[in-house]
């Protein structure tokens, strides 16, 4: 048994069903509706990764019997999803979306109806788009479709003032249709995105020495920030004094203590030397180029033997995000290159760790040299 995920992205219909129904108003040319699923098994996960043989039908209502269109296409899905332009294999004439306010898709896969059917519903007054114009507050024209010219001009302040043409050097389609090489929903321009990585082994720690527990390595399109996300849990036991362990994000191998990027956890003493667990959570902000980055969370013990610091169930999350909507403070240890860092002093009684001079600094000022090269 087969389960779909219809998935008529609301934009991407928009354009779809628009530009079919314009056509239909203007010519014969027969339309081309953009179609996308996921294909999944009974118990939710994608279906393997090969060719399906599909078939596609519209019908006019969700009961009806004979359909008023159908296609058999073999489509290939790609972690269950696939995307299929209707009426690439059987024209859809004009007059069906003109004639039918309302239809219905239904899809067979294997002798098998994927019920229930789909309802298709067109845009808004896409019925008059051929003749698409738009005026501001005070009645002057902003946007007019010349569909003879194949042409969309959009005006400034008056409509004798121009701010964009868009002019197709040759005779307009019945549809848009991207070529295989186009940017799809799972590589847009510059969107967040995120990666994660996990490591269940229970990893002992060394004194005075990071261990790597998980690394998570992302690319990126463009210059901005990765928010990085750690979990894990300490096993402390070993002896009845002191006893703790440091837990940080780093994007360097056995790297140094970075204040204050690393949670640290444990006690001066124990009623025994049984195990002692503490959850462990670390966060961090980087701003990178372009590119490919591995970052790692890792650990260390602060006591030696015979105290013994063992973690286990790493998780690390890499976001990305491509702009920042206001300052992306933290502290580092060296001002670096920031125009904006300002010293700050730590000086806590009872934590040499940590105490010394910091700077506190907006990752900002790397956003503005990444501009500044392009």
């Amino acid at each position: 048994m087969y389960h779909l995920y219809n998935r008529f992205l609301q934009l991407t219909l928009a354009v779809a069903m628009t530009a079919c129904l314009v056509s239909s108003a203007v010519s014969a040319t027969p339309v081309l509706v953009a179609y996308q699923g996921r294909l999944t098994q009974p118990n939710g996960l994608p279906v393997a990764d090969a060719a399906y043989t599909v078939e596609f039908s519209l019908y006019a209502d969700s009961l009806a019997v004979t359909p008023e269109w159908s296609e058999t296409a073999e489509i290939t899905t790609e972690r269950g999803l696939f995307v299929h332009m209707l009426g690439s294999v059987n024209p859809i004439a004009p007059a069906l979306l003109s004639d039918n306010m309302v239809l219905y898709l239904e899809t067979k896969i294997a002798e098998e109806v994927i019920a229930p059917r789909t309802r298709l519903v067109p845009v808004p007054y896409a019925y008059t788009a051929g003749n698409l114009t738009a005026r501001d507050a005070d009645d002057s024209l902003a946007v007019k479709l010349l569909n003879d010219a194949h042409k969309l001009v959009l005006f400034g302040p008056t409509s004798l003032d121009t701010s964009i043409s868009l002019q197709g050097g040759v005779v307009g389609d019945s549809a848009v249709i991207l070529p295989d090489s186009s940017i799809n929903s799972d590589e847009i321009l510059d969107e967040p995105g995120i990666t994660t990585n996990y490591d269940i082994d229970l990893i002992p720690l060394s004194t005075g020495i990071m261990t790597d527990l998980v690394t998570v390595t992302i690319g990126i399109p463009a210059p901005g920030y990765i928010v990085l996300r750690g979990k894990c849990y300490l096993m402390l036991s070993g002896t009845t004094g002191a006893n703790s362990a440091r837990i940080q994000i780093d994007d360097e191998q056995a790297g140094v203590s970075h204040y204050p990027h690393f949670t640290q956890a444990g006690l001066s003493g124990y009623v025994n030397t049984g195990t002692n667990y503490f959850p462990i959570s670390v966060i961090r902000v980087f701003y990178r180029d372009a590119g490919v980055h591995t970052f790692r969370m890792e650990g260390m013990a602060i006591q030696p033997a015979p105290a013994v610091a063992e973690a286990y169930d790493h998780v690390l999350i890499a976001a990305y995000y491509p702009t920042s909507y206001y300052s992306v403070r933290t502290l580092l240890q060296e001002a670096g290159l920031n125009p904006s860092a300002v010293p700050v002093i730590i000086d806590r009684p009872g934590d040499s760790t940590s105490a010394g001079q910091y700077f506190d600094v907006d990752l900002r000022d790397n956003e503005i040299k990444a501009k500044s090269r392009d």
